[in-house]
């Protein structure tokens, strides 16, 4: 997906939904750094996810986060893998 357009065509949302890029460190940056507070739980969850950007990072290139609409978001982290293939995943976090 070269534009947010293409974007909002391939996950089937309406033209003019808002788009927003973000930066992939950005977008991880709070899930995986531990803070001191942190107990065996949150922990664990942070490698988890430390060790979700690693794959991501492992596996394709050219990686973007998109977040896609507003207080409901859809978030989509895509790249390309080795034959050039646009593929990724996708999750959905609530902001209010």
């Amino acid at each position: 997906m070269e534009t947010p357009e293409q974007l909002l065509e391939q996950t089937h949302h309406e033209a003019g939904t808002p788009v927003e890029e973000v930066e992939l460190e950005q977008f991880f940056e709070p899930v995986v750094t531990e803070q001191d507070w942190f107990g065996d739980e949150e922990k664990e969850t942070a490698a988890k996810y430390r060790s979700l950007l690693s794959a991501l990072k492992e596996n394709l290139s050219d990686l973007k986060v998109y977040r896609v609409g507003e207080i409901q978001i859809d978030v989509y982290v895509v790249g390309k893998d080795e034959a050039r293939n646009i593929v990724g995943i996708a999750t959905q976090i609530v902001e209010t």
